[in-house]
């Protein structure tokens, strides 16, 4: 069974690795392919939305670890990034490529920011089950 905590820490890990991929990712490189597609140009509401999505895919990969408890949690964080890098960047990069160029530059940071963002999830469940042990 899943602990309300540990769904928190998941969401809130997300949210938090989110907020990074928006502040590294748009700050330098310029606008979400996944956003400008659905119509959500504004920059607040694009961090917002990036905080929001990337809370979701926290608490998905919170669901998914706990169930592989033997797997090395940070290769899982980086793998679960690269996972979110294919369908929260790659596929609507090549759907809107005509819309916003998709440059080296912008593939180089993207797998950055998104295995930081798996990274960031990494260590949150690591540093929150050490917590749990030490009681």
């Amino acid at each position: 069974m899943f602990q309300l905590k540990n769904i928190l820490n998941g969401f809130l890990a997300g949210a938090v690795g989110g907020m990074a991929v928006d502040l590294i990712f748009i700050t330098f490189i310029g606008p979400s392919a996944l956003f400008t597609i659905i119509g959500i140009t504004e920059r607040f509401n694009v961090f917002i939305a990036h905080a929001v999505l990337c809370g979701i895919l926290g608490v998905l990969f919170v669901i998914i670890v706990k169930r592989f408890s033997r797997f090395n949690i940070w290769l899982a964080g980086v793998l679960w990034g690269l996972i979110c890098l294919a369908l929260i960047g790659g596929v609507p990069s090549f759907i809107a490529s005509s819309i916003i160029p998709v440059t080296t530059t912008a593939t180089i940071f993207a797998f950055v920011v998104w295995i930081l963002y798996g990274l960031i999830l990494a260590a949150a469940i690591k540093f929150s089950g050490k917590k749990n042990n030490e009681k």
